[in-house]
């Protein structure tokens, strides 16, 4: 395999990054232009609205100059004949003049340019309905030629208001489409951007793949070359640990008087009343006696590689941990402890009182393990 190899795992490593930081530009970009897009639909939509506010301030203003002719005609039939019912329909257009003065005073209401205007219109037209209050009962009809004319700065301020307004939505009008020229050349680079960057992930993404390939079959080939490496040393290895049995079978006969000691000493573990295990400096058992399945309840098989502490419990209530516990800081400080009174958990999880005590085990002045000897009260 090429020793430059390791390098070009480190490459691919940079690639993955770089191809990553590619997508999340990419994913942003995205999100910016719909986030534009959804923020121009919305000023669209804004303008609409204000679009029909516009239109409905000018038909209300038209409809006001009918309100406002019917009216004065209907004052002039009352001031020509004096009928209770031409008095009635006169208080009914003045009623209806009043309904849409409040509401275009609604409408108007945050249009600061047009206050001035407004407020006149306004006033003269609160003139003209003064003007066309009921006339003296002594004389309820006739009237003059001065006060049958309307005023005539009124129209001319109302078409006034309705130009200002007319203006206002022409340039609106003028800017949303700007806005939207805009907005459509963002999307559209926007897009085209996006679309190119998929095109460079997808390509760096194929030579990524290949190049990852080529190292897969160069690893291969790797591979079975360190297998054979390792036949030959497992050869070697058989051959030396061939070796090593003839050396051993030569000092067995050694060994005859210290096996025969290990077998009076192990008589003497089997065969005492008491729980005896052999625990390692961590806790575990590493051997028992048979009385150990009597005393502590559990099966010698099960007993072996578990936690003493899953056997052992100090506090009554349940498992106890091993970590600075009595048998724990005996064992660390080698100093033997006797005769503490525990309790023992049996593997059908019953809990019975019982006399502990345990011993460390000290190899080259260090503590191994310990002793535990356990008995029934």
């Amino acid at each position: 395999m090429d020793r430059s190899e390791p390098q070009s795992f480190k490459q691919n490593s940079r690639l993955d990054k770089w191809i990553l930081s590619w997508i999340i530009l990419a994913a942003a970009l995205i999100a910016s232009i719909l986030g534009y897009a959804i923020h121009n639909s919305r000023k669209s939509v804004e303008y609409q609205d204000w679009v029909n506010y516009s239109y409905a301030v000018i038909q209300e203003i038209h409809e006001l100059k009918e309100t406002i002719l019917m009216a004065h005609l209907q004052w002039i039939e009352w001031r020509l004949d004096g009928s209770t019912e031409a008095q009635k329909n006169h208080l009914t257009q003045i009623n209806e003049l009043d309904v849409k003065v409040d509401l275009l005073n609604s409408y108007l209401q945050l249009e600061q340019d047009l206050e001035p205007k407004w407020s006149e219109a306004v006033s003269r037209l609160e003139n003209l309905k003064g003007n066309w209050s009921p006339p003296p009962e002594n004389n309820p009809g006739g009237f003059d030629e001065k006060s049958v004319s309307l005023d005539p700065a009124l129209f001319p301020l109302l078409k006034q208001i309705e130009q200002f307004q007319s203006e206002k939505i022409q340039e609106q009008h003028r800017i949303t489409l700007k806005a939207a020229r805009v907005s459509r050349g963002i999307l559209f680079a926007g897009i085209t951007l996006n679309w190119f960057l998929l095109a460079l992930i997808y390509y760096l993404a194929r030579k990524e793949l290949k190049d990852r390939a080529r190292i897969a079959e160069l690893l291969s080939a790797d591979n079975e070359a360190l297998e054979q490496k390792v036949l030959e040393r497992t050869s070697e290895l058989s051959e030396s640990v061939h070796s090593l049995k003839l050396e051993v079978l030569k000092g067995q006969w050694s060994q005859l008087s210290t096996e025969r000691t290990q077998a009076f000493y192990k008589g003497i573990f089997e065969n005492l009343d008491e729980s005896l295990c052999v625990i390692s400096r961590q806790g575990r058992i590493l051997n028992t006696n048979r009385a150990s399945e009597t005393v502590l309840g559990w099966k010698t098989e099960d007993l072996t590689g578990k936690n003493m502490m899953d056997v052992i419990v100090e506090d009554g209530q349940g498992h106890s941990i091993w970590k600075n516990s009595a048998f724990d800081i005996a064992l660390k400080n080698t100093t033997p402890i006797r005769s503490v009174k525990c309790n023992v958990r049996t593997q059908e999880g019953q809990i019975v009182d019982a006399l502990t005590s345990c011993y460390p085990v000290i190899e080259k002045d260090k503590c191994v393990g310990g002793i535990l000897l356990v008995t029934r009260i």
